[in-house]
């Protein structure tokens, strides 16, 4: 009692200069309040990250028509190693090019080495049952306005562009399990 006597004869502390000193420091009274209770809490275990969910079925379009449009690099027969950096190299700037909004069109006319190039490589539209198996795997798994990465062929590197489909059939299918481990992997 003698030292509460004594601090409050010291120290003017009336209800208004309380309640005008909480108002100004409030956001800092809470503060200290919050930590007050987190170092009263228990500790808590670290969250884990969550783990992004890796699909267990995949979309695939087969049937119809599809109209393609295609990039042809010639590899010359016997070239050497430098010769097929070259063209690999030629695949990945052209490649870039589409996956950036070019026309693909352009690209082909500009780069692709074959009779279809000055027709911006339009293959014409073509039922997807007429389509060699190899690329019917890969044409299923494309929407219209894809392009393929660069994708080495028995004459060269070819790269497509899915230009139109119509009348094709949606289906989930499961993925492979190698598939699925891969994707694991990398996510």
């Amino acid at each position: 009692r003698l030292i509460s006597a004594e601090v409050m004869q010291k120290v003017p502390l009336n209800e208004n200069d309380a309640q005008l000193y909480f108002k100004k420091n409030r956001d800092q009274i809470d503060e200290e309040f919050k930590k007050l209770l987190d170092s009263q809490a228990p500790a808590r275990p670290p969250q884990e990250e969550p783990k992004m969910e890796i699909p267990t079925h995949e979309e695939v379009h087969i049937g119809g028509t599809v109209r393609l449009q295609q990039i042809s690099l010639h590899m010359p027969k016997g070239a050497k190693k430098q010769d097929v950096e070259k063209v690999l190299a030629t695949a990945k700037k052209v490649y870039q090019e589409a996956m950036t909004g070019a026309d693909f069109g352009k690209l082909a006319q500009q780069y692709s080495q074959d009779p279809l190039a000055k027709k911006g490589g339009d293959l014409g539209p073509m039922k997807y049952n007429d389509l060699r198996p190899e690329l019917q795997k890969v044409v299923q798994h494309m929407k219209p306005g894809l392009v393929t990465p660069p994708m080495r062929g028995p004459e060269g590197i070819m790269i497509l562009y899915l230009a139109d489909a119509k009348n094709r059939t949606t289906k989930k299918v499961p993925i492979p399990p190698q598939l699925r481990k891969q994707y694991e992997k990398h996510f």
